[in-house]
């Protein structure tokens, strides 16, 4: 999916090129450049093509649009990936199921251990004549385990 192919999200199928899923799910992705295209075309209304669909060499019924990429339904092109978008998928982790078609609940990271310790320390000095000055100090902190737990809500599962 990180090069724009959503096949996963579509039933298996030979004729669009869906892969199928084990959650159940069909999402289309939509192209939001073709709006004036497909509403010109329909004959039901404004409309948007998926991605692989089109006019093609005619129409289907009431205008609905045609596959014109046999087996590359749901894939954008990697002209129209955004690169800002491409940069900042570098910085999140694979999945570390990788099963065909496992779409959801395919990261297992590991639980956080341990303590996030707080501390923080001050000092107030005060001159009250040349030969005198008051000083205070505070020091102190706090301490979480890590995950965070209270009393009022169970912790999440771990995965």
């Amino acid at each position: 999916m990180r090069q724009g192919n959503f096949q996963e999200l579509l039933p298996a199928s030979a004729t669009t090129g869906g892969l199928g899923n084990t959650a159940g799910v069909n999402y289309p992705i939509y192209d939001p450049t073709t709006l004036a295209s497909c509403t010109a075309h329909s004959t039901n209304g404004p409309c948007r093509y998926q991605y692989g669909y089109g006019p093609g060499t005619g129409n289907g019924a009431a205008g609905n649009p045609v596959l014109v990429s046999p087996g590359k339904a749901n894939v954008i092109p990697a002209s129209e990936l955004s690169p800002i978008s491409q940069y900042q998928q570098s910085f999140l982790p694979d999945p570390t199921i990788t099963t065909l078609g496992t779409i959801q609940n395919n990261y297992l990271g590991g639980v956080p251990q341990g303590f996030d310790n707080w501390l923080y320390s001050g000092r107030v000095d005060y001159n009250i004549s040349e030969r005198q000055t008051l000083s205070f100090v505070i020091t102190g902190g706090n301490r979480h385990a890590v995950p965070y737990t209270s009393a009022g809500a169970a912790p999440l599962p771990v995965p």
